[in-house]
């Protein structure tokens, strides 16, 4: 055995005797997902999602971007294009590998920039499948000639697998060197632990039942075991929910003070609430899609709705169909003009009203067939007939415009007719 190997086989062997995972993760593991936040509260991966609002921005998004199909396209001479549907295009839209559908696969690789600010796929050997490598057990490093190696821990193998730059399609979150991306977790890491530390709080409050806070006096000077019998007393008499309320007896000269202040003048609901939206400001999410719905309104959350999918959506998938066509393709492929492209229209379909005006404009223009209105709503085509293009005939051409007024103005005279156009 090699020393190389040595090494390795100790590191795994060590790994076998205390597994690294979520639940019980190795230092290594704490360091490079969470850290200790300020309060001193530990905020990972798993911690997070803990989190219903944290939870609910990140299926938000990954829900969004698995319906969008991710399509292949091949430029054309004549600046249009037009629909691949080869063996270019069957890992992207049919199967990326044999346990994974495309769903899920974009699924996963959401998740992953989003909570680990890096997501990795792997391009197998002669492009037979699309695996997604999990980012905690991927290293990357920078080499002398400016490429990137990535030394994945496979945990089956129990071996480092490392793969080119070539082989690794690399989507990022924000990134501050151009290599790794930052988790959107690290960004928000004080945020989420504040909103742990104010739900402790809260927790606290709750537990010990009574609604005011204050001290107990007494006019003579009393020892430390008549103190605590005092306080122990008090406690059983007042502390829990069936007893909030109950009106507390004293005696012996003892005096309540209250130093409370109420719930609204705190703001732990404002607080909490604040937490909230924070968190969904970070993950770039409409308030109303986590349940606050102040101030919401039909018309306002369509309009919300549609610029989620423009402003966090878009730039999201940008980033990946750049990667996917630099990556994906062979160079033959890529001379040919293909590249990827995410049908956003599954994602910016609105009520039925709107769809109706849209598709009606888009008719009338000239823009879309009949048959390209079907298939957006995932109806059968009408055959041939409705691929025709038509255009309203109230429309002419600027220069030729005086000419075929002046001639229909004319023919409608010569049939003794007259009518103002």
């Amino acid at each position: 055995m090699k020393g190389g190997e040595i090494i390795f086989e100790k590191v795994f062997n060590k790994a076998e005797k205390k597994p690294s995972n979520l639940s019980t993760p190795e230092r290594w593991f704490v360091d490079l997902l969470g850290g200790i936040s300020t309060n001193g509260i530990s905020v990972t991966p798993e911690l997070a999602l803990n989190l219903s609002t944290v939870f609910k921005c990140v299926l938000i998004r990954a829900g969004t971007i698995s319906k969008m199909p991710l399509q292949t396209f091949m430029k054309c001479e004549n600046g249009g294009k037009k629909r691949v549907n080869d063996e270019a295009s069957y890992l992207l839209e049919t199967r990326p590998n044999r346990l994974t559908t495309p769903s899920q696969l974009k699924k996963m690789m959401s998740l992953d920039v989003d909570l680990w600010g890096n997501s990795y796929v792997l391009i197998t050997k002669k492009r037979k499948s699309l695996k997604r490598l999990e980012p905690w057990l991927v290293k990357v490093k920078l080499m002398s000639d400016g490429s990137l190696n990535y030394d994945y821990s496979n945990p089956i193998t129990k071996r480092i697998e490392t793969y080119t730059d070539d082989e690794i399609m690399h989507f990022k979150e924000i990134s501050t060197d151009g290599i790794l991306g930052k988790s959107k977790i690290q960004i928000a890491r004080e945020t989420i632990s504040n909103n742990k530390a104010s739900n402790k709080l809260l927790s606290k409050y709750y537990e010990n039942g009574t609604l005011a806070k204050g001290f107990l006096t007494h006019p003579a000077a009393l020892g430390k075991e008549s103190k605590d019998n005092i306080k122990k007393a008090w406690k059983d008499a007042n502390t829990g929910i069936e007893k909030a309320y109950e009106i507390p007896v004293l005696d012996a000269g003892l005096e309540y003070k209250d130093i409370s202040m109420s719930f609204e003048d705190a703001q732990f609901l404002s607080l909490n609430k604040f937490s909230v939206e924070e968190i969904a400001r970070f993950f770039n999410v409409p308030p109303y899609m986590v349940g606050i719905m102040d101030g919401a309104k039909f018309n306002n959350v369509q309009s919300q709705a549609m610029d989620f999918v423009t402003t966090t959506i878009q730039p999201l998938i940008t980033d990946w169909e750049e990667e996917i066509s630099y990556k994906y393709y062979y160079t033959t492929e890529k001379q040919k003009g293909y590249y990827c492209k995410f049908n956003m229209a599954v994602a910016m379909r609105a009520d039925d009203l709107s769809r109706a005006d849209f598709y009606t404009k888009m008719l009338d223009s000239g823009i879309y067939s009949l048959n390209k209105c079907l298939s957006l709503e995932e109806e059968e085509s009408i055959g041939d007939i409705g691929d025709r293009h038509y255009r309203s005939l109230n429309y002419v051409d600027l220069e030729i415009m005086n000419e075929y007024q002046l001639n229909k103005s004319k023919r409608i005279y010569e049939k003794g007719g007259v009518k103002n156009e």
